[in-house]
């Protein structure tokens, strides 16, 4: 077969861009300060002298921006004892103290994800101690803790316990829990303290 050719149109002829000369900006016309004529006066005209207030005259006066009489500081009323600022600026009086821990709250700390979240959590991290397992412990060690302001665990300590290595266990494993929502006291976080029991169990 013969080959067949094909012919390709000629490139299109590129236009060259005009080249336009920047437009110079208009001028604008900008009004100046208006000054007063200059006044002569006489060498021997009376000039009026403004006599400066000295420290003294300045200890009583109000900088304010109306003209008033100024207060003496003797009228002044007395200063508020902070022990009676209770319930000011917001406060309802009922607020707990930061560094105080409450045994219940309005609002009581809570892990993330609720009590079926926290049994899965100790499910999967606790260990069976060994001495346990072979005299055969079952029963529930009490544990108590504070679940702080901002819901990190703190003060853990076994309320009561079995023995044979699972009291450890639950305070080790009650130590690295994750931060929980903490306690709200009328609205405010606040330090709670927590008892859970945890049941030892043995599957046959």
């Amino acid at each position: 077969m013969e080959p067949v050719t094909i012919v390709l149109p000629p490139p299109p002829v590129e236009k060259q861009q005009e080249i336009v000369p920047p437009v110079a900006p208009a001028k604008v016309e900008v009004a100046t300060e208006v000054y007063a004529k200059t006044k002569v006066v006489p060498d021997n005209a009376p000039i009026k002298e403004v006599e400066l207030a000295n420290q003294e005259d300045l200890k009583n006066a109000d900088f304010g921006t109306k003209k008033i009489e100024g207060i003496d500081p003797a009228d002044l009323p007395a200063i508020v004892p902070s022990d009676d600022l209770t319930g000011i600026d917001g406060g309802t009086g009922n607020e707990a103290p930061e560094n105080s821990v409450l045994d219940f709250a309005e609002e009581m700390p809570e892990y993330a994800g609720g009590m079926s979240a926290m049994s899965k959590y100790l499910s999967r991290k606790m260990n069976y101690p060994a001495a346990a397992r072979a005299e055969k412990i079952e029963g529930t060690v009490v544990v108590t803790f504070v679940v702080g302001r901002s819901g990190e665990i703190e003060d853990v300590k076994v309320l009561k316990g079995l023995g044979f290595g699972t009291d450890d266990e639950a305070l080790r494993v009650i130590k690295s829990m994750p931060r929980w929502k903490p306690g709200k006291q009328n609205g405010i976080p606040v330090a709670v303290r927590y008892t859970l029991p945890i049941k030892f169990s043995l599957r046959n």
